[in-house]
């Protein structure tokens, strides 16, 4: 059978209407819900397109996540609205919006801010109860890899344990180029690098757990520690609670294998450049260069967007060299 294509002209997989249905059915507390975990969901945003909103929020909220915590930077569209509208209704989504931000668009700038947000929705997600949070961005979906799993199970097991951690490995997602499209996370003919070929980060991301003994903190953007020490300077007495990517001692953090984060960074051109731009435009700082020095893929795309008259090819030529299919040699799928 011929596959759907991925032009702009594909209708959308999830409406706003269908969004809004299925927050209808079920309260993010209501009494079937709450002999499973109840989980959060931390993330930041800046302009994402009503399309990528509608298909994260629906798949977690299919899911079983019971509650988002959102930080939107800048204006939203009558689209993004409509979008938000359904899960705010329901009590799903709990929406900080900051239509006149303005501020950088810079790498460490932007782990900064989503450091301090999910430091803050710790505090809102234990107030209403919850036992878990997750930070993801959006996206980012987090897929349960049993076909009879969803999201609360996958946590089950660390419920009341002193395990402050649970984190999951990414793997990074390679795609049919396409100018614009409707569904980005849900296209066919989609593929993963595996690990050892990423061009972006391979870090993974995590979930504090909340009914674990004592206190949790934020340990980077990627991890979660009993020590509070993002903004520490790393000392030998803490270890691997000062590891570099984040906390990976053992008396904190477990590698959960029944899910794994998706990462679906740039799923159109159009995407890549309105990120990108946002990054070019930025005064970097020494830190970001570090991070540019690392990642080859976000270097050539400021340069290119930086550069005087660079052409569209020019600019697709870049895109598609590291977020398109088909994989590089070599590489494993």
């Amino acid at each position: 059978r011929k596959r759907p294509s991925a032009a702009a002209g594909v209708a959308p997989l999830v409406s706003a209407g269908a969004l809004r249905e299925l927050c209808l059915q079920r309260s993010p507390f209501d009494g079937a819900s709450l002999a499973e975990p109840c989980v959060a969901i931390a993330v930041c945003t800046r302009g994402c397109p009503a399309h990528r909103l509608r298909e994260w929020l629906f798949w977690h909220l299919a899911e079983g996540v019971r509650l988002v915590f959102m930080r939107w930077e800048g204006p939203l569209d009558a689209e993004q609205r409509l979008a938000l509208r359904g899960p705010q209704d329901s009590g799903h989504l709990v929406l900080r919006s900051l239509p006149r931000c303005k501020h950088s668009s810079g790498f460490q700038a932007v782990m900064s801010r989503q450091l301090k947000f999910t430091e803050e929705a710790i505090g809102m997600a234990r107030v209403r109860g919850c036992d878990f949070l997750l930070h993801l961005d959006d996206d980012e979906i987090l897929c349960p890899r049993g076909p009879a799993s969803r999201i609360p199970d996958v946590f089950r097991r660390h419920v009341g344990t002193t395990t402050k951690c649970v984190h999951f490995e990414n793997l990074e997602a390679v795609f049919p180029f396409s100018t614009c499209t409707c569904r980005p996370f849900s296209r066919r003919a989609v593929a993963f690098r595996k690990p050892k070929d990423a061009k972006l980060y391979i870090n993974g991301k995590s979930a504090a757990n909340l009914t674990s003994p004592g206190d949790v903190f934020c340990s980077g953007v990627h991890h979660f520690c009993m020590h509070d020490r993002s903004y520490a300077v790393p000392s030998p007495e803490f270890g691997l609670h000062d590891d570099s990517s984040g906390c990976t001692h053992p008396a904190c953090c477990v590698q959960e294998d029944a899910a794994v984060v998706l990462h679906f960074d740039s799923p159109s051109f159009q995407e890549w450049q309105g990120k990108f731009r946002a990054r070019a435009s930025a005064n970097l700082t020494q830190e970001d260069q570090e991070e540019l020095d690392i990642f080859p893929f976000k270097q050539d795309s400021i340069n290119v967007l930086r550069k005087p008259g660079a052409s569209e090819d020019e600019q697709a030529a870049v895109y598609r060299r590291y977020r398109c299919l088909p994989f590089w040699a070599g590489e494993t799928m």
